[in-house]
């Protein structure tokens, strides 16, 4: 009885060890995706440079796409990437079907909100947006990657 309450124990212990990572992980990226957001507000602000009125229109639309999208993402997150050496031929089908169907959510959404967008704030904003979203994009992913060759070392 004594050893099965001290291997209960030892077993409780070392979940929460392995636990406690990844809701540090977890922790970590919410606050990078928190981070993130703000830089986007931002930029698109300061780019855009909207009145009052076009900001109090523009942004509920935005925020509610940007909620949909989020939320398309984290289907294709989700797809079974990692074993695609091992995959059946029904399976890289599958995979494939997934893809195309998400892909084409993904691009619905954004010409729905595109239409929207257009009804709130000038067309040649819009237009803006959607290259200040690119280079933004962009502009984050050159900075990853200069802050993960710094962590590899030199050469």
């Amino acid at each position: 009885m004594k050893s099965i309450l001290t291997l209960m124990f030892f077993a409780f212990f070392v979940s929460m060890g392995f636990s406690q990572p990844n809701a540090d992980r977890i922790e970590k990226r919410a606050k990078i995706e928190e981070k993130i957001k703000q830089k986007r507000i931002a930029f698109i602000t300061m780019n855009l440079d909207f009145t009052q009125e076009e900001a109090q229109r523009f942004w509920p639309v935005y925020n509610e796409f940007e909620q949909k999208r989020k939320a398309i993402m984290m289907q294709k997150i989700k797809l079974p990437f990692m074993h695609q050496n091992e995959m059946t031929e029904l399976e890289a089908d599958q995979l494939l079907t997934n893809i195309i169907k998400i892909e084409s959510e993904e691009l619905a959404l954004k010409n729905e909100y595109i239409e929207k967008l257009k009804t709130v704030i000038p067309t040649v904003k819009v237009a803006q947006l959607v290259i200040l979203e690119k280079r933004f994009r962009q502009e984050i992913l050159n900075k990853f990657k200069h802050k993960m060759k710094g962590r590899r070392g030199p050469r």
